[in-house]
């Protein structure tokens, strides 16, 4: 490392602690939190070394075709190609022939060189975790929803037994949801886009209002203003690095069933979609096993269906979420389940029996 300073005007300060930057990010690729964590102690110590960093980036952006980490040797191939790299300690533009002559027969003092630009691709990656919020969580209880408002002026509000992650960075405003129901009214940030990942679906919003839900193995997403993009979620290993694959473009009053088959989309009263904000469940031919699912997602103990049959019957019609009862009566009073509890609490359905009548 020092060969590349001697006969510069640069401190021997600034020797070691280019060495050091490039040292620390040699080992950053794959290291583990202690060795995260003391790397992120070095940044603390002095602004000198974060300034390392922020002047190995101009280094790091300039040499082309480099889209990952690759070796110092290679980088300094790419360097040796490059006319906009210049050596470290202060040279301008004008001096970058001569710069270039007096440093190019010193394999070593381009190898340094390459060393702190490969600093630099840790320093964007490694750095602003460090530097931003932490991801912050969410979630709901039986019964319960939250209305939420993010860092960026945006507004979650969570349905019952409902839980996600907010994770901000520089480039993306995420959110992850672990399961349950959330309506998002993203604000409008044309340098982060706004994106929620939701059981294997990535759905990226256009300036919008839209509401996710995860039920039995599907992500249904109902937009009421904007539009959406619906895709599989594809990771690569870095959250920053997801794109969005087949990307389907969901708008308003338009809803989007993605599963394992793909994403299918159909018109759909939107309004319908959130009638849980006033407590409201509306149903329209679902079948009874998944309307009891529903409920039970607002009241405890659960309803449990012991026939087959009554589980597959269609149900259309409006509740209250917070009014089981009254929805047990109905199924009742129409002749399609009786119900009866049983001494842990938990209610089971079954089939009306069929009194046959003395002749």
């Amino acid at each position: 490392m020092r060969g590349f300073f001697r006969g510069r005007k640069v401190s021997k300060r600034r020797e070691l602690l280019a060495a050091e930057a490039a040292e620390w990010l040699t080992v950053l690729d794959g290291a583990d939190r202690r060795r995260r964590e003391q790397f992120a102690q070095w940044l603390r110590t002095s602004p000198e070394h974060v300034r390392e960093f922020l002047a190995a980036a101009a280094v790091w952006d300039s040499l082309p075709g480099v889209s990952s980490q690759p070796s110092a040797e290679a980088l300094a191939r790419l360097a040796r190609q490059s006319d906009n790299v210049l050596p470290l300690g202060g040279a301008g533009r004008g001096e970058a022939g001569k710069g270039a002559r007096r440093f190019g027969r010193r394999r070593l003092g381009w190898a340094a060189a390459a060393a702190v630009a490969v600093a630099l691709a840790a320093a964007l990656r490694v750095f602003a975790p460090f530097s931003e919020p932490p991801p912050m969580e969410y979630a709901t209880q039986v019964g319960e929803q939250l209305s939420v408002s993010l860092a960026d002026g945006s507004v979650v509000t969570l349905n019952t037994r409902s839980a996600l992650e907010v994770a901000y960075s520089p480039r993306y405003r995420d959110v992850r949801m672990s399961g349950g129901e959330a309506l998002f009214e993203a604000a409008e940030d044309a340098e982060r886009p706004f994106r929620v990942f939701a059981g294997g679906a990535m759905i990226e919003a256009v300036g919008t209002r839209f509401n996710v839900r995860q039920r039995s193995g599907e992500v249904v997403v109902t937009v009421l203003e904007g539009a959406v993009d619906v895709s599989a979620e594809r990771s690569s290993g870095n959250a920053a690095r997801l794109r969005p694959a087949a990307a389907v473009r969901v708008a308003e009053d338009q809803q989007a069933r993605a599963a394992d088959e793909g994403i299918v989309v159909v018109d759909r009263d939107a309004g319908a979609a959130i009638a849980w904000r006033e407590r409201r469940l509306v149903f329209d031919a679902l079948p009874v096993r998944a309307v009891i699912e529903e409920f039970n997602r607002y009241q405890a103990p659960p309803v449990v269906v012991a026939d087959a049959a009554v589980a597959e019957l269609p149900i259309s019609g409006v509740f209250r979420s917070d009014d089981r009862e009254s929805f047990l009566q109905f199924l009742s009073q129409m002749g399609i389940a009786e119900h009866s509890t049983q001494p842990d609490g938990v209610i089971v359905l079954s089939a009306v029996e069929r009194r046959q009548t003395a002749p």
